[in-house]
């Protein structure tokens, strides 16, 4: 009788090993994606109550590691030229394909700070803006939990992105 119950115990440590073994084989392994210029911005609303922006945008993803990730709903800080606009949240999750490209629609709601509305009015007449994102991003790899720092900054031309801020915010 204590043979068998040690047996069990050794194959439910084994196995519990062998599960840790392959999870920090997993995060250790993990690749940041990158990500190309946006495309196809469609603003959703503005809701000044709640200081929320809503919009969605295609984004352009290249996934280089051998299995495919999830990317949960994630918040990320949002900096404008240097000037922090607000917190972004990404709404609904998406999956990049392993070893390949693929093009998400993101649905994205920007938590505005005080004052941010006059930034981006301030904003709304460059021809060009300096779009920094910086925060944990969250997936899922093979249905495992992880999370990837990220803190990327690029330029982006509003006027091929078709951003009009003055419209958005009623000018």
């Amino acid at each position: 009788m204590r043979k068998a119950i040690n047996r069990t115990t050794m194959c439910y440590f084994s196995s519990l090993s062998l599960g840790l073994v392959l999870l920090f084989f997993l995060s250790g392994c993990f690749v940041a994606p990158t990500f190309h210029d946006p495309t196809n911005f469609q603003f959703e609303g503005y809701k000044p109550r709640e200081n929320k922006l809503s919009f969605s945008l295609d984004v352009e993803v290249y996934n280089p590691n051998f299995y495919g990730i999830k990317v949960r709903r994630s918040a990320l800080g949002v900096y404008f030229d240097g000037d922090k606009i607000g917190t972004g949240k990404i709404r609904e999750s998406f999956k990049m394909k392993r070893k390949n490209s693929t093009t998400c629609l993101v649905p994205v709601d920007v938590l505005l700070e005080k004052g941010a509305a006059f930034k981006l009015i301030r904003k709304a007449f460059k021809k060009e803006v300096e779009i920094r994102l910086e925060g944990r991003l969250k997936v899922s790899v093979m249905g495992i939990p992880a999370s990837q720092r990220v803190d990327q900054t690029k330029k982006v031309n509003l006027k091929d992105l078709g951003v009009n801020f003055g419209s958005i915010l009623g000018i």
